[in-house]
């Protein structure tokens, strides 16, 4: 009920900040391509939205496409319908149901992943691209998260199985782990943010972590979590280890807690670009990636300032209006995106109304615990 709350304030915020694109409150299509974003999708949603499309005479633009029409001039009832991540949905719901309808659609896929349970392979995205129909774009390499303060806001265990595994920072050298994963039981969640947004990462001092972690094997493992006390007594075994350095168990005594250098950040940022876009276009046939997608729409000027250096010219974020500062327009086009949902508010036969979609899409979250 919480999460369901969170989005509506938050749905409600875009409206009266006037963050929605014209076509979606006032039905009309003004000075930018309606560019739509899914992660997971439902058949029966995605085709009456693609119904909707193909009814009214719209047209689906690649990157490529898209970059050049803001470049050269924009054209009638053209969108951009793209995903983040490469979920199993796409080859199985999505890019049948696009071949059906005659469009194509942008897919941002994070290279590490691909795969891994409930990811796309890479024999798919092959097959995907030979098609024309998916046209694949960088999401960086993993996905990466990063803590950014020493502000503990939960612990790693069993309740954050179903989250998927780049969603949480658990490791040092930043690679993320599945929730079910039982030897991380314990370990402290601090306040995380995206490694292209442009906070420094924090890294926890790693005996501390690996105290909590035998904390928990020592006190019944994964029914340590059936306690209804179990956050307050990891919060209280913390603050006990925090005041008494001869209570952590380590054989080095030299771990401490950090915050990375900057040119260590600007390091690991490029790295993720570069390796991402190296990957796509090794693996696809006659492939250029020029084209990013911010993870969780967090956009960083240090990212930005890195994106054009690499090859990238365009960059999708979220619905939020972002303040770029002049140099970073004159080297990188910003594209703003929505929730799947709003294709059926474009203009045309059958339009829905902002507030008929945000109800569907609420009620959706209550009975199915899906957004898109």
């Amino acid at each position: 009920m919480k999460a369901l709350l969170n989005d509506w304030f938050s749905f409600l915020r875009g409206y009266y900040k006037n963050e929605y694109p014209d076509y979606i409150l006032n039905k009309k299509i003004s000075d930018e391509i309606p560019t739509f974003i899914y992660h997971h999708v439902e058949h029966d949603d995605f085709k009456s939205c693609l119904e909707h499309l193909k009814k009214n005479g719209y047209r689906t633009l690649c990157a490529d496409e898209c970059e050049t029409r803001l470049s050269d001039g924009l054209r009638d009832k053209e969108v951009v319908i793209t995903f983040d991540d490469g979920l199993s949905d796409v080859y199985d719901i999505a890019y049948p149901l696009l071949k059906e309808y005659g469009f194509k659609a942008v897919v941002f896929i994070i290279p590490h992943w691909i795969g891994k349970q409930g990811m796309i392979t890479w024999d798919q995205v092959i097959e995907m691209h030979d098609s024309g129909v998916i046209d694949f774009q960088s999401h960086s390499l993993t996905h990466k998260a990063i803590f950014v303060s020493d502000q503990i806001i939960d612990f790693y265990g069993p309740h954050l199985k179903d989250r998927k595994p780049w969603n949480i920072p658990v490791l040092s050298n930043g690679y993320c782990n599945s929730g079910d994963n039982t030897e991380l039981y314990g370990m402290p969640i601090y306040e995380f943010a995206s490694r292209f947004s442009d906070h420094v990462a924090y890294i926890p001092d790693e005996d501390i972590n690996q105290s909590c972690i035998n904390y928990v094997a020592n006190n019944s493992g994964d029914n340590f979590f059936n306690r209804k006390t179990w956050k307050q007594d990891l919060m209280a075994e913390m603050e006990r280890l925090s005041g008494d350095p001869d209570a952590i168990q380590s054989d080095s005594q030299q771990s401490r807690a950090v915050f990375e250098e900057e040119d260590i950040q600007l390091d690991q940022i490029k790295t993720e670009l570069e390796k991402s876009k190296a990957i796509i276009e090794q693996k696809l046939k006659d492939k250029r990636v020029s084209h990013f997608a911010f993870p969780w729409n967090e956009v960083g000027m240090k990212t930005l300032d890195l994106l054009p250096r690499l090859g990238y010219r365009t960059v999708y974020a979220g619905m939020k209006r972002i303040n770029i500062p002049e140099q970073y327009k004159e080297n990188l086009l910003i594209i703003r995106r929505v929730t799947g949902d709003f294709i059926k508010c474009l203009p045309g036969s059958g339009r829905t109304s902002f507030w008929r979609v945000l109800v569907f899409k609420m009620f959706r979250r209550f009975f199915r615990g899906v957004m898109y």
